[in-house]
């Protein structure tokens, strides 16, 4: 742990190693690269079988724009495929190939790491102070994206 560096330094690292992290694919065996934007995507639809691209931006807070091309791309990966919806034949909903079922496994393997690490590394107490430090970090930057948006 770097414990030399003071809270707003380790903030700081943090955003930029979360931010190149969103820019190197990972390399999954027999599919390929897959980018965390598409990860994303594949998480949302994971979790939310039968989901239209639409609820998808608006999970996500990105454009129709944004959401077309990365679901035209993780089709072309054969990834997702499109299923009417039974309860309205004009509508499209998005599902997990047996590949995308792969991807998203993977997914959470790196989200149930991470959970892992945190088990065996904190206390109840610390656990809970994380968590209420990232509530108060990801509120702060809500809050500041809101103004300059203004």
């Amino acid at each position: 742990m770097m414990k030399n560096m003071e809270l707003p330094q380790l903030i700081g690292l943090l955003i930029h190693q979360i931010k190149e992290s969103e820019t190197v694919p990972h390399s999954i065996a027999n599919i390929g690269e897959v980018t965390p934007s598409e990860m994303h995507i594949l998480e949302i639809i994971g979790v939310n079988e039968l989901i239209t691209a639409k609820e998808i931006g608006e999970d996500l807070k990105i454009t129709k724009g944004a959401v077309s091309q990365l679901v035209t791309k993780l089709k072309k990966k054969g990834l997702i495929e499109n299923v009417p919806n039974s309860n309205d034949q004009r509508k499209q909903t998005l599902l997990l190939t047996e590949n995308g079922a792969t991807v998203y496994k993977y997914h959470q393997s790196i989200e149930l790491e991470f959970r892992n690490i945190l088990e065996k590394s904190l206390s109840e107490e610390e656990k809970q102070m994380f968590e209420k430090g990232l509530g108060l970090l990801v509120e702060y930057f809500s809050h500041s994206l809101e103004r300059r948006k203004r």
